[in-house]
């Protein structure tokens, strides 16, 4: 059991990198965009959107690689039931940090996806 929750931990844990470099790229995008906007001679919107579109893409599939880890509260029920103390406190924590990385995907995934649909705004003005 202990190979499967490193297994999840390892997993969770390179999710989370990716997301962190997510925000990095999407925080360039931001002000890429405000910089469009007062430059609105520039021709990097067409870019922009593409990196932009990229970055909505890259947060589905982080969702997708999390909606995969296999964890669940009845796996740590069951430890504790087998008297496994130690590997039900790990699988409650890990629980409560797939949580958490849940809620922050999907508030990148409403940032880059508020972002993509102001620049599709601006390509139809």
């Amino acid at each position: 059991m202990a190979t499967a929750l490193d297994d999840v931990e390892q997993a969770m844990s390179d999710i989370k990198k990716q997301l962190a470099q997510q925000e990095k790229t999407f925080e360039q995008l931001e002000k890429q965009a405000l910089d469009t906007t007062t430059n609105s001679n520039d021709g990097n919107h067409d870019a922009l959107l593409r990196e932009c579109k990229l970055c909505c893409e890259s947060i589905t599939q982080l969702m997708i690689k999390l909606d995969k880890v296999q964890l669940s509260r009845d796996g740590a029920a069951d430890a504790l039931k087998q008297g496994d103390r130690a590997t039900a406190t790990r699988m409650s924590v890990m629980l409560a940090r797939r949580k958490v990385l849940t809620q922050k995907l999907a508030q990148a995934g409403k940032n880059a996806d508020a972002l993509l649909h102001q620049l599709e705004d601006r390509t139809a003005d």
